[in-house]
């Protein structure tokens, strides 16, 4: 069977102890640019409440229960990436992950200040002084201008915890996947009914749902699981026909993400608690299973698909994808009455989802321009 470089690589990382990451650069951008179509589809048209005046899909309206989980899937891809590639690094020292927590408040910043500025002098929409800067700095519980800004709470969380998880001693795998889907869940649960601020108990909320799905990961690195995965897969008779394995894994890629549908998670309920009488139970999110098997199979299909226009599309989609996440909060917060009929104008589901890459990408390549230059320099002076 002919070898792509990619796949010579997967095989060189995995006799060496599994010192680099399963997929290339190139490969990790295209899979981020991806994700981000998903997140994009799942808003523009599995949530038909959002819609304004005048935006009607009654086909997508209907389908939208049904295609609204599976596509959810690109937020436990983007938590699984965030733990993955951080095993790979060298550094695992708190200043690093401030400064990557700061390069993302930096971006979220930025756009929020746009958005905030058209809502006050275009739309007289009225800030208090304290709802402003808590959601400038994603604490907020609300978040009528960056829509989807809870997302930059957990990262920032996530960014201070894993130089704990990385400096634990790791030999054994059963007991890491024990302590990050069962034990961290736990400890999260008897904190969320110690706390009582409702911003704070969102932000643990969040961290308890998507931090185990960062913590497997990590763990997917430490233990060079896509390299085992890929020499099993290896000793499938029908892999040595490429026809067949593009076959197979496009259908792996498909089908995984329905498995939201079926079941997002797993309801572990204990014995009742002397003194106490209740029955505490565990959520465990099946993302931690989802998510590490698409992303196997959505990198080992890009590898066979090789380099391309479509393939450098979504390699650019998805180094900007953070500035674009947050700038499709336009089309649904306290600006959306500018912003959304623009985005549905084309009407057509297909145009529309490609008319808002598109809007978001050109507004996202003109801000990073600045702001790539203001974070090279908060850096050098940190």
């Amino acid at each position: 069977m002919a070898q792509t470089a990619e796949a010579r690589t997967k095989q060189q990382n995995a006799a060496k102890d599994c010192p680099a990451p399963f997929f290339s650069r190139e490969t990790t951008a295209a899979v981020r640019g991806i994700a981000l179509v998903m997140m994009f589809v799942h808003h523009f048209f599995t949530f038909p409440e959002w819609w304004g005046e005048g935006i009607s899909y009654p086909v997508l309206a209907a389908l939208a229960p049904v295609f609204r989980n599976p596509l959810k899937l690109c937020v436990p891809v983007f938590c699984f990436l965030t733990g993955y590639f951080y095993a790979y690094r060298k550094d695992h020292s708190v200043r690093y992950s401030l400064r990557k927590i700061s390069d993302l408040l930096l971006a979220y910043g930025s756009v929020f200040l746009i958005f905030a500025g058209t809502a006050s002098f275009f739309l007289h929409y009225i800030y208090t002084p304290r709802a402003f800067f808590f959601e400038l700095f994603g604490v907020s519980l609300y978040f009528p201008t960056m829509t989807f800004g809870w997302y930059v709470a957990f990262y920032a969380l996530s960014m201070l915890l894993l130089p704990l998880v990385a400096r634990m001693p790791s030999k054994h795998f059963h007991i890491d996947l024990l302590l990050s889907l069962l034990v961290f869940p736990f400890l999260m649960k008897l904190l969320l009914h110690a706390v009582g601020i409702l911003s704070l108990r969102a932000m643990l909320q969040n961290l308890m749902t998507w931090f185990p799905v960062t913590l497997v990961g990590l763990i997917t690195a430490r233990y060079g699981l896509f390299e085992r995965m890929d020499h099993a897969v290896r000793k499938i008779p029908v892999w040595s026909k490429k026809g067949a394995r593009i076959m197979l894994l496009l259908l792996a890629v498909l089908v995984i993400p329905m498995g939201r549908t079926v079941a997002d998670h797993v309801t572990l309920l204990f014995p009742p608690l002397p003194y106490i009488g209740k029955s505490p139970s565990i959520d465990i999110s099946l993302d931690s299973v989802y998510s590490p098997l698409f992303l196997f199979a959505l990198s080992s299909l890009l590898g066979e698909w090789g380099s391309g226009i479509p393939r450098r599309v979504l390699e650019g989609i998805g180094k900007l994808s953070p500035l674009m996440w947050f700038l499709s909060c336009g089309f649904f917060n306290n600006c959306k009455t500018i912003f959304q009929p623009l985005l549905y104008a084309p009407r057509n589901p297909v145009l529309v989802t490609l008319w808002g890459l598109l809007l978001c990408y050109a507004a996202a390549f003109l801000l990073d321009f600045g702001l790539s230059r203001l974070i090279r320099l908060k850096n050098r002076i940190l």
